[in-house]
């Protein structure tokens, strides 16, 4: 998946909003400030957010941003289809069959239809699956986000029932890794897609 510089700047934004104590206020020049960011840009990222509930703001001399929800129930998906963005993956633009990426590319396809399938009852429960990456060697990384991020009994339960079902349905795969990339982690590297 290819990030957009407008996704790129509203998960940074989020990141930095969530570091903030609850109800405070964060003005946007000081994320600006701090990346080296164009402040009427993130202006335009922030009312999006807004418009889809992410944040909310606090107007005068001491206003600023804050979040609108909890923080871990946020997923990078959320983020970049607030901004105007769309989730693909980015496909393989050689002719069929003739790289070794056709492979790796119907493995991929395999995955993510595994993935799908199980997004929909994580999803019910206030959690969310993504692909993070199928290595060289056939090692699936996945990422939790939302309620699956903050209970370790119940990641352990996802996990191996996730690697059974990729397991299943791709017997290619040798492993499966789940990597936590939740927002709670306050890292740009640390969002969900």
């Amino acid at each position: 998946m290819k990030i957009t510089t407008k996704s790129d700047y509203a998960m940074i934004m989020m990141v930095e909003l969530t570091k903030q104590k609850k109800d405070q206020v964060l003005p946007l020049s000081a994320i600006a400030d701090k990346y080296r960011l164009s402040l009427s840009y993130l202006e335009q990222l922030a009312a999006r957010l807004k418009r889809n509930k992410l944040v909310t703001s606090k107007q005068g001399v001491l206003g600023g941003y804050l979040l609108a929800v909890d923080p871990t129930k946020i997923t990078a998906r959320q983020i970049i289809e607030a901004v105007g963005d769309e989730i693909y993956p980015v496909e393989c633009t050689c002719p069929d069959n003739k790289t070794p990426k056709a492979k790796t590319k119907t493995t991929t396809n395999k995955v993510n239809k595994t993935l799908d399938s199980l997004r929909k009852y994580l999803q019910m429960h206030g959690g969310d699956i993504q692909l993070v990456e199928i290595t060289p060697d056939n090692v699936v990384r996945v990422a939790f986000s939302g309620a699956c991020v903050g209970c370790s009994a119940a990641q352990q339960t996802l996990e191996f029932y996730i690697k059974e079902s990729i397991f299943s349905n791709c017997p290619e795969i040798i492993d499966v890794e789940a990597v936590n990339m939740g927002l709670a982690d306050h890292t740009p590297q640390g969002i969900p897609l």
